[in-house]
C-alpha cells in the first residue's frame, strides 16, 4: 500500500473537496445527523473533546485514507507504538469516521512490531477443584510468621467442599507437629 504522510493525506482530502466527490456520498448523512456539517465539500463532525473545551470541527476521513491516519497515530516515531487507547485518543483529536474504535483496535492488534515486542507469557486456564463432600478434598499450607516467639508457623487447613478454613499455631514445621494438630 502506498504510504501517505499526514500533510499529503490532508492535501488529498482538500482535492476531493474541490472535486465535490464528498458532497454526493455524504449528503444523506448530513441530513440525518445534526452533529455533522458539510463545509467546502467535506464532512465535519462538531464535537467537544473535553469538559470545558469549545466544540471543534473534526474532518470525516474517507475509507481509503483511514489506514494512513492510523499509521500516523500509532506507527510514527513520536507515537512509539502506543496502545489502542492512546492511538484512538490521538485520532479523536484530529479526525473522525464511523467505526473508528473498532478499526483502531483491529489495526493495533494486527501491528507486527507490537506483537513481536510484547512479552505476554502463556497462562493455562484455571480449573476449579471439585469436591463431592465435606473433608473429601482439603488444602494444607504452612505460613511462616515474621515475629519471634514460641510459635513461628501457622498451619492452615481448608475444606474445599464447605470452604471452611482452620488455622493453628505451630512451633516447628515437622510432619509430627502437623499430624498432632490433625489428630492422626
Amino acid at each position: 500500500m502506498k504510504k501517505f504522510g499526514l500533510h499529503t493525506t490532508f492535501t488529498k482530502i482538500k482535492e476531493l473537496r474541490t472535486k465535490r466527490l464528498l458532497i454526493k456520498k455524504n449528503s444523506k448523512i448530513i441530513q440525518s445527523n445534526i452533529k455533522l456539517k458539510g463545509i467546502d465539500g467535506a464532512v465535519y463532525r462538531e464535537c467537544s473533546l473535553g469538559f470545558n473545551e469549545k466544540p471543534s470541527l473534526l474532518v470525516k476521513v474517507p475509507k481509503k485514507y483511514r489506514k494512513a491516519f492510523m499509521e500516523h497515530c500509532h506507527d510514527a516515531i513520536m507515537s512509539g507504538h502506543g496502545s489502542y487507547d492512546k492511538t484512538l485518543d490521538r485520532l479523536r483529536r484530529m479526525c473522525y469516521w464511523p467505526g473508528m474504535f473498532s478499526d483502531t483496535t483491529a489495526y493495533c492488534q494486527s501491528c507486527r512490531q507490537c506483537s513481536l515486542a510484547s512479552n505476554k507469557a502463556f497462562h493455562s486456564p484455571l480449573t476449579p477443584v471439585l469436591s463431592n463432600g465435606p473433608w473429601e478434598t482439603v488444602g494444607i499450607d504452612i505460613l511462616e510468621l515474621n515475629q519471634s516467639g514460641s510459635y513461628r508457623y501457622v498451619l492452615v487447613i481448608q475444606d474445599y467442599y464447605m470452604v471452611w478454613a482452620i488455622a493453628r499455631p505451630l512451633v516447628n514445621q515437622t510432619a509430627e507437629s502437623v499430624c498432632d494438630i490433625m489428630e492422626f
